[in-house]
């Protein structure tokens, strides 16, 4: 259900996200109110800007702060 959520905008700088590459471990409460670690597509303006982060081994940004809106499906087009 959640596994092609990414932010809607750069981690780095903040601007629109064109690319999508790495990912952040955020949080989603499930029908019982537990919540479970999801992985969420790091989103990125500039291949400039993804360079200016590092990320750990496992392609890991750190962790979502609820402070980016997300989109549900990356693959649906978001610019149109």
């Amino acid at each position: 259900m959640y596994k092609y959520m990414g932010t809607k905008y750069c981690i780095a700088c903040g601007k629109p996200s064109i690319m999508f590459a790495g990912h952040l471990i955020g949080k989603i409460k499930m029908a019982l109110g537990n919540l479970i670690d999801v992985k969420i597509h790091a989103g990125w303006c500039s291949e400039e800007c993804h360079d200016s982060i590092k990320s750990k081994p496992d392609g890991c940004f750190g962790k979502y702060d609820n402070s980016i809106e997300l989109i549900p499906n990356i693959f649906i087009n978001i610019h149109d």
